[in-house]
């Protein structure tokens, strides 16, 4: 039951980054490192920006593709399976 029992699945972005983005501190591409199942991605995406999110659990990544699919962002967030402390030992997948 991943993503359906765990305190900090909170489907909704950090507060901090909806402030950010509503002051238009976020530009470009954004790369989300630890993205966990997508949320903060997914709402950025929402917004009409291209996201990165990587983080290195494959179940949180499958979780994160399935919502951005469900939520018709699939386009323009990718999220992807890498460690961030061996990203330059490991090709992400």
């Amino acid at each position: 039951k991943l993503g359906h029992e765990i305190p900090w699945d909170v489907r909704k972005p950090q507060p901090a980054l909806e402030d950010a983005e509503a002051e238009g501190l976020v530009k470009g591409v954004v790369l989300d490192a630890g993205c966990g199942f997508g949320d903060n991605g997914i709402y950025l995406a929402k917004k009409g920006y291209t996201v990165v999110g990587f983080d290195f659990s494959e179940e949180a990544i499958e979780v994160a593709k399935k919502r951005a699919k469900e939520a018709g962002v699939e386009d323009r967030a990718l999220f992807l399976v890498a460690d961030a402390l061996s990203l330059g030992e490991s090709a992400l997948r």
